[in-house]
Parts: C-alpha cells; structure tokens; sequence
C-alpha cells in the first residue's frame, strides 16, 4: 500500500484502533508527505481498543513513513502511533502529541521501531518508548535593525543521546507552525514553516523584557532589557537617575 500526499484529519475509530490508518499481517505500507492531523482511536468501557489514534500496526506488518506531520492524534488508551508487534521506521517527519496528552506520541509493544531524525517538539528528548538515538531540535536567532527584530526559527540541528548538537543535511516537511510571543503582548503570532524555518518581523515595544519562539515543549527564549520609562540627565551626571538633585 502506497499512502503519498494524502491528508487524514478528524477520523475515529470508534471502539478500534488505528483512527486513520490500521495494518495487521504479511502487509507492507509506505507512507511519504502526508499529514495526520486531530485523528483519535476510542476504547470502550471494558477497555477494548483505544490505540494509535493516526496508525495501528500489527502482526507482521511492516510500515515506513518519511517526510510527514503527526499533529494533535491520540488514542484513549495510548499513543497517536502505536506499533504492536511490527516493523515500523518513520524519519524526517514532525510528532507532535496533544498539549495535555500524557501517552506516548509513538508507543512501541513488541516491535522493531527506528525513529531517528524526527521533531518531537521537544529539544531535550524524543516523544516514545522506542531507542531513539538522535533527533531534530529547534534552533531560533534574531537581528535588530534599529529596533526591528527579525526573528527565524530553525531546524538544521539535532541532538542525541550523548548530547552532540550536529548538523542536520535533511528538509523538515512544510505544514506546522511556530509561535512567536513577546511579552508585552504586542507580538503572538503563529507562523507556518516553510522550507525548515519559520521567520516574523517585530518592532520592539519598550516594555518587551522577552520574545519567545516555541513549538510545543520546544523553546527559545531572548531577554531585552526594558528601558526606563523617564530617564533623568544631571549636567553633573551625580543624581543617579533619581532626578532629586537637579
């Protein structure tokens, strides 16, 4: 089964398992660019099904997706991606489990699983049971051009187990964003990644003491320091900004 460009978003299995996609026995599926997005596996109150809310692979399935978005799928008893005696290898694709999801976002039961280079949404460490050795993180820089910030988000980097940064050769798929905040409100922004980076413009408010670029659990944070709303010039320059003495 060839699954490429496809897009699944808001299926259920009702009582089952794989909400989008379900495989079991001698079957081969090869998924490329597509997105999995709010798919959900429901179990019932004697606990029956409840697994891999996006895909379910069983038996002596084999199933290998590359260059794809897992958003927001979640299974009632566990995982968006749940491998269950398979072979199952998935790389250069985005995981990203609900925000207050506390299953695994790929769970692994007696499977062979390879999940390096993926973006959990977590610079610190991959979203799964599975041995992971190596994943992508976000990167975030800025310039300022007299007070307009360019701020870029990145993902070009990953980190491993032994915790070496190193350089990343591959293209993260196009098709989730980035947040971009300040703290004065000012800026909140959700911008789509595009070719691996997400970029906003921003002019900083004088009371931004922070712009903040995050994706889930990913995040990079920027101090400004806030300026003085009066500031007081002594011609003796002795009154210590406090404005008393002249």
């Amino acid at each position: 089964l060839e699954v490429i460009n496809c897009t699944f978003e808001n299926n259920v299995a009702n009582v089952g398992t794989g909400g989008a996609i379900f495989t079991s026995g001698t079957v081969s599926v090869n998924v490329e660019k597509s997105t999995f997005i709010n798919n959900t596996a429901i179990n019932s109150a004697s606990g029956v099904g409840g697994n891999g809310g996006a895909i379910y692979s069983t038996g002596n399935s084999i199933v290998t997706v590359t260059d794809s978005i897992f958003i927001d799928n979640a299974g009632d008893a566990d995982a968006g991606i749940y491998a269950d005696g398979a072979t199952f290898t998935i790389s250069n694709s985005v995981i990203l489990a609900k925000s207050d999801d506390t299953n695994f976002a790929l769970n692994k039961v007696g499977s062979t699983v390879t999940a390096n280079d993926n973006f959990w949404g977590d610079n610190s460490k991959a979203n799964t049971n599975a041995n992971v050795a190596r994943w992508i993180i976000m990167n975030a820089s800025y310039t300022n051009d007299e007070g307009v910030l360019t701020i870029t988000a990145t993902f070009d980097k990953t980190n491993s187990t032994s915790g070496e940064i190193a350089d990343y050769a591959g293209t993260l798929p196009d098709g989730f964003d980035v947040t971009f905040t300040s703290t004065s409100g000012n800026l909140n922004e959700a911008v789509p990644v595009v070719n691996g980076q997400a970029s906003v413009q921003y002019t900083l408010d004088k009371t931004d003491s922070g712009i903040t670029v995050k994706v889930e659990n990913s995040e990079v944070t920027f101090p400004f320091e806030v300026a003085p709303a009066v500031i007081y010039v002594s011609p003796h320059g002795d009154d210590n900004n406090d404005g008393n003495r002249e």
